[in-house]
């Protein structure tokens, strides 16, 4: 490979963007990563499919472009993708098949994801031949990341997605929809925001969109100044709470997780990374092996077991048979692993005291996880759950995480516990 390997070792453990480039300092290739110097080095693999491997043989050199958030990374990403349109992000993908996101020219601007065809097939025609878009932001060249981009964004910016038809039909019912209710929209089709103040929101989110975050946040200071010099208090807080969610984006915290388990508004609940945790140990009293207690991480995705994204833990810093420290230790060390995609939902296999462990510990990472901790109930014929959110999940999805986590520590225990009898 004429990449020099010595290269990757200068790079950050921070999220950024990369670059690969040919012999004439091209820029053949871009990507993003939450963590520069892992991703580059997974590049060194022997198991990359063919298409990589060519792009590695053309490469000469790598440089890179440090962010603050992984989804500044995500959102630098796409724009110099649209910049330089480099050879192998082309070719790996057509470029129809990337996601964008639209922002349409109208009194109170529309903020939607789709892709270039569906866009051409749709009502949207009509708006691109009227030159009715205000800008557009992409290639995304993941889907799933954009979808949580905008989730994440449309927290903060509060902008309408609904199509014209059922605005102006909102409109006349003077009635905001569940958008409002879920602060996911400032509501101007039930007139709760003027143009002026709506607009400014939507240049805003066009500004971030073109990776300018610390001036946003410069604006959206100077007009949450001007909305309590002039009692709008509401609007105050509103911007306020935009400018907190600016500077406290946590890198995977809120690009791979934020799914609030009471607000799934366009997807199924289901469709969530959940994992489940379990430890596996032996009773108090018998301390002779107590050095085999082991944790299980086990993923489902779309509801169903994503086997190649298990985790086993050999517990390390806990003496005796205490669960709760050891559920502290497993989530910890699983934490640490920022490369690792992040779960929408924890749930933890045990009781109220477990679950309190798992809350407190998540909260120390700053992320906002929902923690689910469920039991068998004293009399061992239903579940007992333990969460401080309004669940919007299956609960036999839950309780087939939780019978695979404890079949998974079980497994990894008895092979541990059994080798130390063949010596």
């Amino acid at each position: 490979m004429p990449i020099d390997k010595s290269q990757i070792k200068l790079a950050p453990k921070t999220p950024g963007v990369y670059f690969y480039k040919d012999d004439n300092d091209k820029i053949i290739y871009i990507g993003k990563a939450i963590n520069l110097y892992n991703r580059l080095n997974s590049y060194l693999q022997k198991n990359i499919d063919e298409k990589t491997k060519q792009m590695l043989f053309c490469s000469k050199t790598i440089s890179w472009q440090e962010t603050e958030t992984n989804l500044e990374a995500l959102i630098l990403e796409a724009n110099l993708i649209k910049k330089y349109k480099p050879h192998y992000n082309i070719k790996q993908k057509d470029d129809k098949s990337f996601i964008y996101i639209y922002i349409t020219k109208e009194d109170f601007p529309r903020v939607f994801l789709d892709r270039p065809n569906k866009l051409q097939a749709k009502s949207y025609k009509s708006c691109l031949s009227a030159g009715r878009l205000k800008a557009s932001f992409g290639p995304y060249t993941s889907t799933q990341e954009a979808r949580l981009a905008y989730k994440i964004l449309r927290k903060i910016f509060l902008f309408r997605d609904s199509p014209d038809s059922k605005f102006k039909l909102y409109q006349k019912k003077v009635k905001p929809c569940l958008f409002y209710s879920l602060k996911l929209c400032s509501a101007p089709c039930a007139n709760f925001i003027n143009k002026i103040d709506y607009n400014k929101s939507i240049k805003n989110l066009i500004n971030f969109l073109k990776g300018n975050k610390k001036s946003v946040i410069k604006k959206l200071q100077g007009e949450m100044k001007e909305f309590s010099k002039n009692q709008k208090f509401e609007r105050a807080t509103e911007t306020r709470n935009a400018i907190f969610a600016l500077n406290h984006i946590h890198d995977t915290a809120l690009i791979k997780n934020d799914f609030e388990a009471n607000i799934n508004t366009d997807s199924n609940p289901n469709d969530i990374r959940i994992e489940c945790y379990d430890i596996s140990n032996l009773p108090a009293g018998r301390q002779v092996l107590a050095k085999y207690a082991v944790g299980s991480m086990v993923v489902f995705t779309n509801g169903k077991p994503n086997k190649n994204e298990y985790r086993k833990f050999k517990i390390k810093s806990v003496n005796g048979a205490n669960d709760i420290a050891m559920i502290k230790e497993v989530l910890t060390r699983r934490l640490a692993h920022t490369e690792w995609a992040m779960p929408g939902l924890i749930i933890i296999d045990g009781g109220k005291a477990h679950f309190n462990i798992a809350k407190n510990t998540v909260s120390k990472y700053n992320l906002s996880i929902p923690v689910v901790a469920v039991a068998k109930g004293p009399k061992r014929d239903k579940l007992d759950i333990y969460s401080d959110n309004k669940l919007d999940v299956d609960i036999k999805i839950i309780e087939q995480a939780r019978n695979e986590a404890h079949r998974f520590a079980i497994t990894y225990h008895k092979k541990l516990r059994g080798k130390q009898f063949i010596k």
